[in-house]
């Protein structure tokens, strides 16, 4: 498929992997390959497809071969992108996730646990700014905690800086309310589950952003890039989110999208 106009989000494991907008092209492998896609693609506006059967697309590789061999530098460059990340993530694993592991199951402090799980979550995505929201009695999602880094603001947490911002309720009954919530991104996550990965939050046709706008324009601040992530009880019960925003390049220190391994 060739998307032509719109946009296509491939979902995987409840996870968003890639973001497609105008020419991306995807099913190119599964076609190739004879096999069933195992992620799921979602049109997140309306968009226009152009289709291509398997048959025709394998035809026109054979009689093509430089075609073929643009669809083979494509999938390789795609592989030493995952591969570079799957490197990281291991390095990740053996020298921050595992040994924070242990130190939270040890930790007793609520705030102290909070405090510790924003920062190393932004630690490992190398993310300037983080929220972290619970669940109340009632349902509600609150702030507990929020930091960024290159205003200094820390609020919640193991700080002595109160959260200002309020509680919001969600009706998990009512779709509607998702695309009107105080903090749609969030109030997706903390319903279906599901991990968003967004590159730019102003852009998004698919979460509302006045909210997140609305706390910028307070904070001074910007928030683009978006990684959003379900915190669950031991029974996989959605218990909060946690929200990191503007990952940063590690050179240039820009805003950059998350990795779609995180």
């Amino acid at each position: 498929y060739v998307v032509l106009a719109g946009g296509v989000r491939v979902d995987q494991d409840r996870r968003t992997l890639r973001q497609l907008t105008q020419y991306d092209v995807f099913g190119e492998y599964s076609a190739l390959q004879s096999v069933s896609s195992n992620a799921t693609f979602l049109a997140t506006e309306d968009s226009s497809l152009l289709k291509i059967s398997a048959d025709i697309f394998r035809d026109v590789m054979t009689d093509h071969p430089a075609a073929l061999m643009g669809v083979i530098s494509e999938y390789n460059a795609q592989l030493a992108t995952y591969m570079h990340d799957l490197s990281a993530l291991r390095v990740q694993l053996e020298e921050v996730i595992l040994p924070l592991g242990i130190a939270l199951s040890q930790e007793e402090d609520e705030k102290k646990l909070i405090e510790r799980i924003l920062d190393e979550s932004m630690r490992i995505c190398n993310s300037d700014g983080g929220v972290l929201y619970l669940r109340n009695d009632d349902g509600s999602l609150a702030y507990r905690a929020m930091q960024i880094r290159s205003t200094n603001l820390h609020i919640g947490g193991a700080s002595d800086n109160e959260v200002t911002f309020a509680a919001f309720t969600l009706n998990d009954g009512d779709q509607d309310n998702l695309s009107t919530s105080p903090a749609s991104v969030v109030a997706r996550v903390a319903q279906d589950g599901r991990t968003v990965n967004i590159s730019n939050l102003y852009e998004s046709s698919e979460f509302d952003s006045t909210a997140i706008k609305e706390r910028d324009s307070e904070l001074g601040y910007r928030s683009e890039s978006c990684l959003a992530a379900a915190l669950r009880d031991q029974s996989g019960e959605v218990v909060g989110v946690l929200e990191l925003v503007n990952a940063q390049d590690g050179e240039s220190g820009s805003v950059i999208a998350f990795s779609p391994i995180h």
